[in-house]
């Protein structure tokens, strides 16, 4: 398992595809860490690859014999990601993992994804999802385990995506407009008219 994962994250690297990080995902990638570490202590991260520019991002988890493996990529549009989501397992498979896409979907989960397993080695199940521009896949020891993973991720991403969404408050501005009075005169006049 180890090879193969070096093995895609450099097949990944290397793909023609352009992906790119338009901005710094560092608040998100921490965040998706501090997710999994709360909730679940029973796992602990091992090893998180990352490529220079950012644009790909593997973590493995271990707890006793198991192993989760949580990939995620950064694409530079959602058409491109969607791509990216629907390439997976052809991508994987010149690392050595023979995804067969099942017919199970989650709800809920990113704007769209799929369930699947090895075709020839039934330990490797798992989930791809695509939320916007970025596409995670979960590698676990079952499909349960792979929600849960896969979860956690996808409300960080939620969070993130609210938090990027919250306009900054603006500072106030007093405008004056041309001809008119002011607040305190136009409030006084109202009062006195017995509006």
């Amino acid at each position: 398992m180890k090879i193969m994962k070096i093995v895609v994250l450099m097949v990944l690297a290397l793909s023609p595809q352009q992906k790119v990080l338009g901005q710094d995902n560092s608040a998100l990638l921490a965040q998706i860490k501090s997710s999994i570490v709360k909730t679940e202590p029973k796992w602990r991260l091992v090893r998180k690859q990352q490529t220079k520019r950012g644009d790909y991002v593997g973590y493995d988890l271990k707890s006793g014999k198991s192993s989760v493996y949580i990939f995620v990529a950064f694409y530079k549009s959602t058409k491109d990601a969607a791509n990216g989501l629907r390439n997976l397992p052809c991508l994987f498979e010149e690392g050595g993992l023979r995804m067969t896409v099942l017919p199970t979907t989650i709800p809920n989960l990113g704007d769209e994804n799929y369930t699947w397993e090895d075709c020839c080695d039934k330990r490797f199940k798992g989930i791809a999802f695509r939320k916007d521009k970025i596409v995670v896949h979960v590698d676990a020891p079952s499909i349960e385990i792979a929600q849960r993973f896969a979860s956690h991720v996808a409300e960080a991403l939620a969070a993130n995506a609210s938090a990027t969404e919250r306009p900054s408050p603006l500072p106030f501005e007093e405008e004056t407009v041309k001809g008119a009075e002011p607040l305190e005169a136009s409030i006084a006049t109202t009062a006195e008219k017995g509006f």
